[in-house]
């Protein structure tokens, strides 16, 4: 049997951008005011509804989510390395959610969402 490798290509997919709520502070070079939000990275892939027949306790979190989104990877921003519960990820279209749980399952991750 020939195995065959299966590559997706993922440029068409939207692009939606993770940001993380902090205090605005001022920038120590420039001393001009720097607004709270940090944008720490960016995700590619479609963001899906999910069914109520999933539980908070099947996906060890503490609020049930309502969206969910699947990317390989995340690229992030020079400083940061992980999503963490409370960011804020604003869609290609402008809608936004927070994420809820992040799991990683060697080949891809799996973001889930609570619209805001």
């Amino acid at each position: 049997m020939n195995k065959t490798n299966l590559s997706v290509d993922t440029s068409s997919e939207p692009i939606s951008v993770v940001y993380r709520d902090s205090e605005g502070h001022t920038d120590k070079e420039s001393g001009k005011w720097v607004e709270g939000d940090l944008e720490i990275g960016s995700v590619r892939g479609f963001i899906q509804p999910r069914s109520g027949s999933e539980r908070p306790s099947e996906t060890q979190t503490r609020y049930e989510s309502d969206h969910l989104i699947f990317t390989e990877k995340i690229d992030f921003e020079s400083g940061f390395d992980e999503l963490e519960e409370g960011d804020r990820l604003v869609a290609a279209d402008g809608r936004e959610f927070t994420i809820e749980f992040v799991a990683y399952w060697s080949s891809h991750y799996e973001i889930y969402l609570i619209k805001r």
